[in-house]
């Protein structure tokens, strides 16, 4: 342009563009001023402001997950360890308040799998740009604590099933109890109608009589065994399901945060240690011309 200008300069006295190229000129000079001010804050916010806070929320998030870690790894080599539960011997059922500590049971693991769930959306809703994040291994521990919660929901269920029996063999027994006593009553009647009319009773009919009662009173004896059987079944299976579901399901949910909690302090290790690296020394950087130093040179030289 200023070769074009210096042509025009004997044809064209009142030529204005010189004066219009250069208040284009300062006006890019200004723009770019301008953007790199407005970047300087950029990088000096990002720098002095949001990088330490990143800084200092992933060195907490690291200290967290390391107790986290320290803690399940103890609970799980206790659950792993474990090889019985105090469980009640015959004589002693599950009642009512065993159902509701189950079913409390149930709901605490649902509310602490809900507590992970949204514990982790938080983080990652704050920290969505560290694609990191989506490689940690949460559902694992989703896995691990819906399994738990089912087997505590199948225990729940045997519970229920064992109080049933318990009371079928109780109302058997009420009923074998009520049968003993009609039969000592009309043991005690016949007998002395015997001794007042013995030579009008048929000996024989009696006999027979006392035979079939007997008999039944034999095959409901059989019936109470059996119930009794079945609830003693019963109750080993409760305890089963009872050992197995606590043991095994606490040792995989332990067993899935201390995997979470690893990844976690790795994660938050690495980035920090990416930060640190990422803090070059900036002299160099400021040994470069700007961009408005090249843009002047370029225009004005």
């Amino acid at each position: 342009m200023r070769n074009c200008n210096a042509k025009r300069d004997g044809l064209y006295s009142g030529d204005k563009t010189p004066a219009e190229v250069k208040d284009l000129h300062s006006r890019i000079l200004v723009a770019i001023r301008s953007a790199e001010t407005i970047s300087e804050r950029i990088e000096k916010l990002r720098d002095e402001e949001l990088q330490p806070q990143l800084i200092e929320l992933l060195h907490g998030l690291t200290r967290n997950w390391k107790i986290m870690m320290e803690s399940h790894e103890t609970q799980n080599r206790i659950m792993f360890e474990a090889t019985s539960f105090n469980y009640p011997t015959y004589g002693k059922f599950c009642n009512d308040s065993h159902r509701v500590t189950t079913l409390q049971l149930v709901a605490e693991l649902h509310n602490w799998s809900s507590c992970f769930v949204a514990y982790l959306s938080a983080q990652k809703a704050y920290v969505e740009a560290l694609s990191g994040l989506e490689k940690l291994p949460n559902e694992a521990v989703i896995c691990a604590l819906k399994s738990f919660g089912k087997d505590m929901q199948a225990l729940w269920v045997q519970q229920g099933e064992e109080k049933k029996q318990k009371r079928k063999v109780d109302g058997l027994a009420k009923e074998l109890e009520k049968v003993l006593e009609f039969q000592r009553t009309e043991s005690r009647v016949l007998g002395t109608k015997l001794s007042e009319h013995e030579l009008e009773v048929n000996v024989r009919n009696r006999i027979e009589y006392l035979a079939e009662r007997k008999n039944l009173l034999h095959k409901f004896r059989e019936r109470i065994d059996a119930e009794k059987l079945k609830h003693q079944t019963i109750m080993g299976e409760t305890q089963q399901i009872t050992m197995k579901g606590f043991q095994t399901g606490f040792y995989s949910v332990f067993e899935s945060l201390v995997e979470f909690s690893k990844a976690s302090v790795k994660m938050n290790d690495d980035i920090v240690a990416h930060c640190e690296i990422s803090k070059a020394p900036e002299k160099e950087d400021e040994s470069e011309p700007s961009y408005v130093d090249e843009m002047s040179s370029y225009l004005c030289g």
